[in-house]
């Protein structure tokens, strides 16, 4: 987090921070770039969506019809 922080508090002009879900990412970006505008990259959000969509099935496994058979 630390170092992270100084990184990004060597370059002012930051306005984006594309990060994952990480509280230490976000602790990091928030000291070290407060202006910047903090957004998760696209495959953490994907990687996110799959693993709830699992674990929605996980629990639910009656909402998946079976398979029809080959005509």
């Amino acid at each position: 987090m630390d170092t992270l922080a100084a990184r990004l508090a060597e370059r002012p002009g930051i306005e984006i921070v594309w990060r994952d879900r990480a509280t230490f990412f976000a602790e990091g970006a928030t000291r070290g770039a407060p202006q910047a505008l903090q957004v998760a990259d696209r495959w953490h959000l994907r990687h996110n969506l799959g693993e709830a969509a699992e674990k929605c099935v996980y629990r639910n496994p009656r909402c998946l019809r079976p398979t029809p058979a080959p005509a």
